[in-house]
């Protein structure tokens, strides 16, 4: 249910063609991961949804969410969803949440890069402690303070200006604030 593990193999293959000077493997890795590229994105659901939600159209946004094939973009959307929620003033289901966490449970943070801090600034809005655990599990293993240090920066400034709508947020831009060296 995720197109990780052919990412990583594909870029593995790429590398070593890219080594060997391997021309036709190269081009054939190459194609590989940009097609596994091209799967992964999420942006043309998450328009649809945002635009469901702006009609108020939830169980049709949530349809849709489901329906997605990659449980990191049914993880993506789903927090995309939950955020427009509080957005819009609405509570979050708790069967939305839960759904959100037991997702998040499956995938892996690290595999999934900076893709990782686009989930988490969605997340922050719904469930802040699982947005900082991504982000510290995301850059778990850079070598760059620096690289960490950014992370929570960019989550601090989604979280800040998740507060001016909702002033519940200010803890959430608190903790990932503290998290910067």
């Amino acid at each position: 249910q995720s197109l990780i593990p052919v990412h990583r193999r594909a870029g593995l293959g790429l590398e070593t063609a890219r080594k060997l000077n391997r021309n036709e493997a190269l081009v054939r890795f190459s194609i590989q991961k940009s097609v596994v590229n091209e799967l992964t994105g999420a942006d043309v659901w998450r328009s649809e949804i945002e635009a469901r939600m702006r009609l108020k159209d939830y169980p049709s946004a949530i349809a849709l969410a489901q329906s997605t094939a990659l449980k990191e973009d049914r993880l993506h959307l789903l927090a995309t969803i939950a955020k427009l929620k509080r957005q819009a003033g609405l509570p979050v289901d708790q069967e939305l949440m839960e759904e959100i966490v037991l997702l998040y449970g499956q995938v892996d943070p690290t595999a999934l890069g900076e893709r990782s801090l686009d989930i988490a600034s969605d997340l922050i809005y719904s469930n802040p402690d699982l947005a900082i655990k991504m982000v510290e599990a995301a850059t778990n293993t850079r070598e760059s303070k620096d690289s960490i240090d950014w992370a929570f920066a960019k989550l601090s400034i989604v979280a800040l200006g998740a507060k001016k709508s909702r002033p519940d947020f200010a803890e959430a831009a608190e903790k990932a604030k503290s998290r910067i060296a």
